[in-house]
């Protein structure tokens, strides 16, 4: 075989690295199936569960009060 012969294993068609991936809609999985509202509920509870901390890393209550304060909380 003559040194200027084209590699016979060349074929025509994609490859690996040109081949383009067929990829799932942003919306075919969702992440939690929670609506907005259920989600702020959950803050709304979860809110009792954090400690607030002050300047010297001390507890200072919860973040509750903040959450009461919020009016889209309010139900």
């Amino acid at each position: 075989m003559a040194c200027n012969d084209k590699n016979p294993l060349i074929r025509e068609g994609e490859d690996r690295l040109t081949r383009k991936l067929l990829s799932l809609p942003p919306t075919f999985a969702k992440v939690d199936d929670r609506s907005m509202e259920e989600l702020i509920l959950f803050a709304k509870n979860y809110a009792s569960y954090l400690k607030y901390k002050n300047t010297d890393n001390n507890d200072q209550g919860t973040w509750e009060p903040l959450m009461k304060m919020d009016i889209s909380v309010v139900f």
